[in-house]
């Protein structure tokens, strides 16, 4: 029986590898630019997306949310289960001194958030396959009051998991076999299915003798 990856645990695995790396990727990007070191500032929030525009007081600007909401496409089967591919949503706000300030910390931070997910998303070890970048969408700058300038980058990321669901774990409700024997579903639901015994693997040898 294959491991169940929830949609939650692969939004978590991409919330972890921002909040851990995107910092050398915008050293990167000032290296560059040619800016001194540490002018273009870290996230100051990278955490769950509950939905889209849903960012709390607490979400200080410069600030990566990241969520699930579907999948990206049909799940293909395979032989040790189902490939689900998730529509990742990255919602990225920023705040400027001015409209041309704000669009390129929003151009800044968006591009350096797509190349830390794709470039750095673990795969050795990991259900996850493959990370795309599906869509990018500026949003236009608006005004927040008289202070600030603010913009946003929404971002669509196509995230594939292998053998995300096994179809065949447990049996289908009307099989014949007893509950609690190899193929047969679990005695209680807090006990583990009887599995089928390995079979041996049988060795032949055959000798060629001269009549």
């Amino acid at each position: 029986m294959s491991v169940l990856i929830t949609p939650d645990l692969v939004a978590q695995a991409c919330i972890d590898v921002v909040t851990d790396l995107h910092r050398e990727h915008l050293a990167a990007l000032e290296r560059q630019l040619g800016l001194p070191a540490q002018t273009i500032e870290p996230l100051a929030t990278v955490d769950v997306l509950a939905g889209e525009g849903f960012r709390l007081r607490s979400d200080r600007a410069p600030c990566c949310l990241l969520g699930i909401f579907g999948l990206a496409r049909t799940p293909e089967s395979t032989k040790n289960g189902l490939r689900m591919t998730w529509a990742l949503a990255v919602e990225i706000s920023v705040v400027g001194t001015d409209r041309a300030d704000v669009i390129r910390r929003r151009d800044w931070y968006a591009m350096v958030v797509a190349e830390c997910l794709i470039q750095r998303v673990p795969r050795q070890g990991s259900p996850i396959d493959t990370v795309e970048l599906a869509d990018v969408d500026l949003v236009a700058a608006g005004e927040e009051g008289t202070q600030e300038t603010v913009g946003q980058a929404r971002m669509l990321l196509d995230v594939a998991v292998r053998e995300s669901l096994d179809p065949h774990g447990l049996p289908a409700a009307d099989t014949p076999l007893e509950p609690g024997t190899p193929g047969g579903a679990p005695l209680t639901p807090y006990e583990p299915p009887v599995l089928w015994p390995v079979a041996d693997p049988v060795h032949a040898s055959t000798e060629k003798t001269q009549p």
